[in-house]
């Protein structure tokens, strides 16, 4: 099974939107714990089925997707994975879901059977911070965490986690960076009141391979009457164009 992939963040929920991001775009069909939602329209494709069938309603494909929360609440998830599909233009957005508060470790039961009852293969972690009961600075707690992902034998597992002020690195025990096989780190620009923002993935590490240059993306949201962002537009673009990000690339 694979090590597990950890993506680096500074404060913000761009996080969240690039994770919700994946998640749909790994598994558009599910289940979304807080509004069920009906099939996909007819017009549109599950990606996973065949051609000739345009109204999957199955939640058992090879790439079900669960994402783990311990950062927020079930009701801004919601709206947050409505905002990304509003914006890539995914009708019916489906995605499983399970809010948490206790531990990783001590969540395990409840894990284990989401992913044996829903034939889960890739889960997303929000964030490992929170996940390991706050104890970010204890070696032996962050250990547990990455032991107890290993043993789910899920095929993909990605972690969310915050960079110590100030710095490149996880906040946080250094058996982070030891245990991850691949570490992103995603740095942001925005300006103040402005509804963009850029954003540049860095690879840091591959325990597979070489590392991949790096990835730009700009932001769009818009919000609706009650300042909630109801739309999310992802563009790709120049990490080079933004200062901030290109001077973390190499010299070529």
């Amino acid at each position: 099974r694979a090590m597990p992939t950890l993506i680096l963040c500074c404060k913000g929920w761009h996080r969240t939107y690039f994770a919700i991001l994946m998640a749909l775009m790994l598994s558009n069909r599910g289940y979304n714990e807080v509004s069920p939602v009906p099939p996909f329209a007819a017009e549109y494709q599950c990606g996973h089925c065949p051609p000739q069938v345009t109204d999957c309603q199955t939640l058992e494909h090879d790439s079900s997707v669960i994402y783990l929360d311990w950062e927020s609440n079930k009701y801004d998830f919601d709206r947050r994975v409505k905002a990304v599909a509003k914006g890539i233009g995914l009708p019916n957005p489906k995605l499983r879901y399970k809010s948490l508060s206790k531990s990783f470790k001590n969540s395990i039961p409840e894990i284990i059977t989401e992913i044996s009852k829903h034939k889960i293969k890739t889960i997303i972690v929000d964030s490992a911070a929170k996940s390991v009961g706050g104890a970010f600075n204890d070696a032996e707690s962050v250990q547990v965490l990455f032991e107890e992902i290993r043993k789910l034998k899920v095929e993909n597992s990605l972690i969310i986690d915050h960079i110590a002020k100030g710095g490149t690195d996880p906040i946080g025990s250094v058996l982070k960076i030891n245990d991850a096989g691949n570490i992103w780190q995603v740095n942001k620009s925005q300006e103040q009141g402005a509804n963009t923002m850029t954003v540049a993935f860095h690879h840091r590490k591959n325990n597979e391979g070489m590392l991949e240059n790096p990835i730009g993306m700009s932001l769009s949201f818009e919000v609706n009457d009650f300042k909630n962002t109801n739309n999310v537009r992802f563009m790709e673009t120049s990490v080079d164009e933004e200062p901030s990000s290109s001077k973390d690339m190499s010299i070529k």
